[in-house]
């Protein structure tokens, strides 16, 4: 279980950098659209 744990926390530094590249294609388009893909996108990654 703590092997998970390590995994998990690697996993969650990796989401939080595509996130942020996300959030900024997201505010260069502006489109309601892709926000609800990028929403639907980190349920899916967590």
């Amino acid at each position: 279980m703590k092997k998970k744990k390590k995994k998990k926390k690697k996993k969650e530094i990796l989401y939080i950098k595509t996130f942020r590249q996300r959030k900024r294609l997201f505010s260069k388009k502006k489109k309601k659209g892709h926000e609800r893909i990028i929403i639907f996108n980190k349920f899916k990654f967590i």
